[in-house]
Formats: C-alpha cells, structure tokens, sequence
C-alpha cells in the first residue's frame, strides 16, 4: 500500500538550473531560480534573526497545486544561516520558508513563443553573491549587482572582485575570473538536483529486518539505557530508504493533515500557526533529514557546525494569494536528535549487531540491559 509520502534524493546536475516552467527545477544549494523573474525575494526578508547576515538557499521545490488557480505553478523556498552557532542560539530565526505562486495564465510564461517585440516581461537584476534582488550597482565597474553591502564586501574582498574590476589585463582577469567562480560557490550550498520518488511499503524492509531494538526498550523509559520511541520509530522508518533528504506529504487534498517523522519525543510544536495571511491553517508539507547534511560542505569536527535532526515545513493549506504579495512566509520547525535518540543508537546497533552476529544472545541483552537500569536507579 502506498504511503503518500514522495522521498526526496540528491543527484548531480546534468545541466545548468533554468526557470524553465515545462520543467521547473527542484533543488539543493547554488543561487535561486525565482518562478517569478520580476520580483525575485529582497534580501531584507531572508536575513538572520541572531546574526542578521543574509541567508542562502538551502532548498526549492516546484510544487504545483489545483487550488486556487493562482497556485497552478508554486515554489517554495528554504533559506538558511550557513552559521551554526546561530541556530544553536535559535533555530526559529535560522531559516525562513516562503512560497511564490502563478496561475496558468501568466506574463512570464506565455503558452506561445516567441513574443512580439517589446512584450518580453521585465526581468529584475540579480545579485552577484546570494541571487536576490540586486537593487546596488559597484559604484566603480557599475557591471555587477548586489543585494546588500555584505555581499558587496564578499565579492570585493573574498571573490576578487577588487582586482577584476575595471582590470584591462585581459589574461589576469581571466585567470581571476575563475578563482571568482569558486570563491562565489564557496558563499553558498553546493548545488544539486533534488529528484523525488514515492516511499517503499513496509513490508519492503520486513524480509530484512531479523531484530526488532524495541523490543528490548519498551521496559527502560525514561533511564540511560533506553532509546528514544520517537528516534525507533525514525530509524526503521527511514530504513526503507537511508538516502532520503527530504519527506514530502501534502500530496492529496482528501487525505488527513500529515505529520513530520518527529526524531524524538520532546519539543514536538504544540500548537501550529495559523496563515498570517488569510487565518487559514497551516499544514505539514515536508521536512528535510540529518542526511541532507552530507551534502553541504560542513566541518563535522566543528562544534559549531551546522546541525539538525529535523525541519519540518508548515505552508497555508489554502495557498492563499494576498494582493500585490509574491512572497508568502511560512513556518518551520525543527528538533535535534535528543540524548536518548542520537547518542544512544549506537547502543542500540551494537547491541543488535551482537545479536545477529550470535555473539551474544537475547536472554544475556536482556539481562545487561537490566543491569544498568538497576545501576541508574540506584543512582
């Protein structure tokens, strides 16, 4: 039976992102591709609410939808603090979600091509460094653009931007030129395609699975030997498939609001947010998985690194469209592995591993399994 979950996974790119409506890209990293080309999203809307440096794309998803008819072509947007102490601060203010929407009819992507001159739409300028809107010029070259004096300094100071500009060297400026490439990629996520597929049924791991570690927890709440029940039911979910970077839900308008594959027990969102917007609710859409941190180039022997168990991703469930809006907010959140999930596993595949390998039998597991629950509660 299927799950009406589609499984997100990370593949390289075979050609460069293009706004291209007949295949909108769905993507890791790298600079935004805006559904909608005249108002790409100000820089203002996306900075850190700890550090108050711009965020950068984390991830899009072209998510089309059949209601209302202004959600016919949808994107929604992740953004994040590339700065882990700042979501060790507040992961709240760490990310910003905003969807954009089009209806079917629309300036920007007529049916019939070419157009008659002059009724191209306006395209907006670009920043250099991060993607949004370049509303600054480099008063020097006046040939780049930038969201804001920070990216401005990037390019100038990092990306040598202060010696390609207005550089008549024609070979040092193009030797500049690529170190410039990779220093801008360096500012950002790496960049991929996010490709999706529906999530395997149960029984597809069912011939595998030879143990069952809950079995041996259900009796150690709450001591140090036991196992989160949210992070259990996490790992054997994602064991269908370990890959997966993302769980995408809000698939059929019929079905019951969906729920995040929570990794642990505690600081599950009590309540959810109504729409700012339109009051309507806010919905599960999708979350993004620790596996995705894999992908994005982080220091792991940084303690400040970027980090996460889970973000899960609430949007109005009306899709609403306020007038003269392109960008509408929505809401995140997100939970760390807890003690008794993350650092713990590795008992818990030790243990099983020992199981299966005949090393040691269930009745002695059991057994030192109770032995350190007396130990704790003497404690």
């Amino acid at each position: 039976m299927a799950t009406g979950i589609q499984l997100g996974f990370v593949s390289k790119p075979e050609r460069p992102f293009l706004p291209d409506i007949d295949d909108f890209p769905s993507k890791i990293g790298g600079k935004p591709v805006w559904l909608n080309p005249e108002f790409p999203l100000d820089v203002e809307s996306v900075r850190c609410g700890i550090c108050n440096k711009p965020m950068v794309l984390l991830l899009q998803i072209y998510a089309p939808e059949d209601v209302p008819a202004e959600a016919y072509h949808r994107c929604v947007y992740l953004f994040c603090c590339k700065n882990g102490k700042c979501h060790k601060e507040s992961q709240e203010k760490s990310f910003k979600v905003y969807r954009s929407q089009l209806p079917k009819v629309n300036k920007y992507y007529p049916e019939q091509l070419p157009l008659p001159a002059g009724q191209y739409p306006k395209v907006a300028p670009l920043c250099k460094v991060s993607g949004y809107l370049g509303s600054k010029q480099c008063s020097k070259c006046k040939s780049e653009n930038y969201s804001c004096k920070d990216c401005q300094i990037y390019h100038w100071n990092n990306a040598y931007h202060k010696r390609i500009c207005c550089n008549d060297n024609e070979k040092e400026t193009l030797i500049l030129k690529q170190l410039e490439i990779k220093t801008l990629e360096d500012y950002l996520f790496p960049e991929y395609e996010l490709v999706s597929e529906e999530e395997p049924p149960s029984n597809v791991l069912k011939e595998n699975e030879k143990f069952d570690i809950s079995k041996f927890t259900n009796d150690c709440e709450d001591t140090e030997v036991d196992v989160d029940k949210a992070f259990l039911k996490f790992e054997k979910r994602i064991a269908r498939e370990p890959s997966q970077i993302l769980r995408y839900a809000r698939l059929h308008y019929n079905q019951e609001d969906s729920e995040p594959l929570w990794v642990c027990q505690d600081n599950k969102p009590t309540e959810i947010k109504n729409c700012p917007y339109c009051g309507s609710k806010c919905t599960f859409e999708f979350q993004i998985m620790p596996q995705l941190l894999n992908y994005l180039n982080i220091d792991d022997k940084n303690v400040d690194s970027l980090d996460w168990g889970t973000v899960a991703v609430y949007t109005c469930n009306a899709n609403c469209q306020p007038k003269d809006k392109h960008y509408m907010e929505g809401f995140t959140y997100h939970q760390y592995f807890s003690n008794d999930g993350l650092n713990k596993r590795f008992k818990a595949i030790d243990i099983k591993q020992k199981i299966e390998s005949g090393e040691l039998t269930k009745e002695e597991i059991e057994k030192i399994m109770k032995l350190k629950k007396d130990a704790v509660k003497s404690d």
